[in-house]
């Protein structure tokens, strides 16, 4: 796929190149930057007597690249009733008035149109490029003020907000019509400035980024002007209200909430955190055991492999039922065959030994009647999209079977899950919190995100020490200390011991390898340690190669010169097998791994149209022969 994906971008870059080859010569500014940047951005506002104010926006605008053509200005009608008396002049005078604004309009000429609830005011100049020129705009609005019992006001967002490009430089001067009682701006950080009685001078401190208005705010005497409450002088009302909160909160109270908020999250971080580590500790922790010795070379109990596997990791899965059909071949209950078809497809038929069973565990009786189905002999192949439909009962009897010798208090599977879906509900609240809160908090704390983020941060924790709370009892807890001492002697056979009884190790012991998950590394010490000492090998008795195979490869070898063949099972030397046959342990640890790797996936194979939810994993091919 990774490689797919860079041919498929080389690919696009060489087209690319090529397009950009042929378009180039014909457009030398093809890839040329083009931007605008407003240097100044002026604002002048005239109220009359008549109650019309006029605006006069001085631009002083770099471009970059080019060439531009035309200007324009969109001017929102909710908060007036019309514009009038438009004009557009540069430094070289005014521009003419035309109707039409369309793009082959004429240097030196604007136009204005009313679309919708905007004004659109368009002015055409000569092509430019890389130099910086000033535009003036203005305009008298009509129906923009507002009437108030005891003033009246003047509302105006001389810098608006639909900019692409920041505003390095503002300032917007105010012109009343009678003595000024009060002035604010808004949204921009400014400094207010009373020039005389009736004039106002508000700066911008700080550069106007890219969609940020610079709205001001000035208020005189009621009466001085004929005005009246325009029809949408209640809707704004009702939002300079908010506005106002919102900046009475924002210099007040903001800050401390944001200290506020940071701290509980931290506190539910920390505190949760902690919460997570307290309930392991007290619940999920195991009594602490001192280590039984580096290593016993013997198994410390009669304990079957699969709740030792079970025992050690605190989970029935798909190795502690192939270690039960292993321990149980070498008890003489099962043997396995392995077979080739004539097309080369290879299977293993598992053929039932012992007539009675009822000496058996219930979940290795279990075990039994799911793989033979009541049959002497099984194929393994035949289970496939079949077994699956019963590895949920097999995983319960293994932990009853756990549970019933006091290795457990109660089923590990059903803690995890209960500590799993605690930590999916905290998840889910985190998510919860975030979405509906971001509207209702968000807009008045920076620092709202941290109480979710916390919270998500404590359920992930939750989710991965679900795995870790299954308790052991204080029997189990001693059980599993002396396995992993022998569970170390298993995966360092040629550091621990000289395998005087090499067979017998092999044969006793691979199934409680199977178990704990150390068969690879226990079969390539196995036959290291072997070869270092010439030893021989004979494969386990149970195991047997059936004479359809062919006598090729890894399967069966003739020898010709002494016109005999070697079957597994049937004796020999691990020094003749290598020598004439090709079948030592490294042959074995093929075969052996490639059982258990086709047998982990036949017996959890499903029909296409079920779920494919796991089981526990098993990691296929044992050996290093393979």
């Amino acid at each position: 796929m990774a490689t797919r994906r860079r041919t498929g971008a080389l690919m696009l870059l060489l087209l690319g190149l090529v397009v950009g080859s042929v378009l180039w010569p014909a457009s030398p500014t093809w890839a040329q930057e083009r931007r605008v940047e407003w240097e100044r951005l002026d604002v002048d506002i005239t109220v009359h007597e008549d109650g019309t104010f006029t605006v006069v926006e001085t631009m002083t605008i770099r471009f970059v690249g080019g060439p531009f053509r035309y200007g324009f200005r969109e001017i929102p009608t909710d908060r007036l009733t019309e514009i009038t008396d438009v004009q557009v002049m540069d430094e070289e005078g005014a521009y003419e008035l035309v109707s039409d604004s369309g793009a082959e309009a004429s240097p030196r000429t604007f136009a204005v149109q009313r679309l919708g609830t905007m004004y659109v005011i368009r002015w055409f100049f000569e092509p430019v490029q890389d130099t910086t020129r000033t535009f003036r705009v203005s305009y008298r609005v009509h129906g923009g003020l507002r009437a108030y019992p005891e003033e009246t006001q003047l509302w105006w967002q001389a810098v608006f907000p639909d900019r692409n490009a920041p505003v390095r430089r503002s300032t917007v001067t105010v012109r009343a019509p009678g003595p000024v009682q009060a002035a604010a701006a808004y949204f921009v950080p400014a400094r207010v400035e009373k020039l005389n009685e009736r004039t106002v001078r508000f700066q911008a401190e700080t550069r106007i980024a890219p969609g940020t208005a610079f709205e001001v705010r000035v208020a005189w005497p009621q009466g001085i002007v004929p005005v009246t409450p325009a029809p949408w002088q209640a809707a704004a009302d009702a939002e300079a209200a908010r506005l106002e909160q919102r900046r009475l909160w924002d210099q007040r109270w903001r800050p401390l909430a944001n200290v506020l908020t940071f701290a509980v999250g931290l506190l539910l971080l920390v505190g949760g955190l902690g919460g997570v580590y307290l309930l392991w500790y007290t619940r999920g922790r195991d009594k602490p055991v001192a280590e039984v010795a580096e290593y016993l070379p013997e198994p410390p109990s009669d304990l079957p492999p699969a709740l030792v596997g079970t025992l050690l990791d605190e989970s029935a899965d798909l190795r502690d039922i192939l270690a039960t059909l292993l321990d149980l071949a070498r008890r003489g209950v099962l043997s396995v065959e392995e077979t080739v078809d004539k097309q080369g497809n290879r299977d293993f038929v598992f053929h039932l030994q012992a007539a009675d069973l009822n000496q058996l565990r219930p979940f290795e009786r279990q075990i039994v009647d799911a793989l033979m189905e009541g049959k002497s002999s099984q194929a393994l192949s035949a289970l496939r999209n079949r077994f699956y439909s019963r590895l949920s009962s097999l995983q319960q009897a293994i932990y009853e079977a756990c549970i019933e010798l006091g290795l457990f208090p109660t089923n590990p599977s059903s803690v995890r899950l209960r500590y799993f879906i605690l930590g999916d509900v905290l998840l889910v609240l985190a998510i919860l919190l975030f979405v509906f809160g971001r509207g209702l908090l968000a807009p008045w704390v920076d620092t709202f995100i941290v109480i979710p983020g916390a919270l998500g941060v404590v359920a992930l924790a939750m989710v991965l020490v679900s795995r870790y709370m299954p308790r052991k009892t204080e029997r189990g807890a001693e059980e599993a200390a002396r396995w992993q001492a022998f569970r170390r002697y298993l995966t360092n056979l040629d550091r621990f011991g000289t395998l005087e009884r090499a067979e017998e190790i092999l044969d006793r012991y691979l199934p409680y390898a199977v178990a704990m998950g150390v068969e690879s590394s226990f079969l390539r010490t196995f036959e290291r340690a072997l070869q270092r000492q010439g030893r021989d090998v004979i494969w386990p008795r149970w195991y047997r190669v059936h004479p359809s195979i062919p006598a090729t490869g890894d399967h069966r070898t003739s020898d010709r010169s002494e016109g005999r063949s070697a079957v597994p099972g049937s004796g020999g030397g691990l020094s003749e097998m290598s020598r004439g046959l090709g079948r030592g342990l490294s042959g074995l640890s093929t075969s052996l791994g490639t059982m258990l790797s086709m047998t982990a996936t036949t017996l959890t194979s499903r029909p296409a149209s079920s779920s494919t939810g796991g089981f526990g994993g098993f990691s296929g091919g044992g050996g290093s022969g393979g």
